[in-house]
């Protein structure tokens, strides 16, 4: 594991005590190639076949919730833990789509349980606009995948209380997961 090879990945010193910070064990919610993709939707409302709605049988294989209960190796029970226990949180793999509306909302409020919560979002398709160092689009990228983040969670943002939560998710492009110099605010 590229995680673990590099604990601790960094380090804060208080008087005469160290606070090691260290990445656990990757946790694949959604599966691997190797052992089981789960591909579907969050919930039945996001299918408009009304037939299939009521098809238990196509349910149990479409909808993310019930095939993760359904193999029983409970991923979901296991992320939520992960979740809990962290202070940093990195999202990779997955696009911020409805499909997956259930993580958004719980990390939308982890993000919001803690100020000192922070969250790392890798984003692909815009390695071009951070090669070319194009500061707008940069920024307006940055912004915009913020916003759609955002967007999918519980959090209010009439709320004035919750306009710094921004400034806790970090975007970084492209595929090199432990580089944290391309991460942007």
């Amino acid at each position: 594991d590229v995680a673990k090879k590099n604990n601790p990945v960094n380090a804060h010193k208080f008087s005469a005590s160290t606070l090691n910070e260290n990445i656990d064990t990757i946790h694949h919610v959604h599966g691997t190639l190797d052992n089981g993709m789960i591909l579907g939707v969050n919930d039945s409302s996001q299918i408009n076949n009304e037939e299939l709605c009521n098809e238990p049988g196509f349910l149990n294989v479409f909808v993310k919730e019930k095939m993760n209960k359904g193999i029983g190796e409970l991923n979901v029970e296991k992320a939520e833990e992960i979740l809990g226990k962290s202070i940093i949180v990195a999202i990779y793999g997955m696009s911020i789509g409805d499909t997956d509306k259930y993580w958004w909302e719980a990390i939308g409020d982890w993000l919001m349980k803690s100020p000192d919560h922070l969250l790392v979002i890798y984003h692909y398709g815009n390695e071009t606009a951070l090669k070319r160092r194009n500061p707008q689009r940069i920024i307006n990228t940055t912004n915009k995948i913020k916003r759609d983040f955002l967007s999918k969670t519980r959090i209010d943002f009439k709320n004035r209380n919750n306009e710094s939560l921004s400034e806790r998710i970090l975007i970084s492009y492209g595929n090199d997961l432990f580089n944290f110099a391309d991460v942007v605010k």
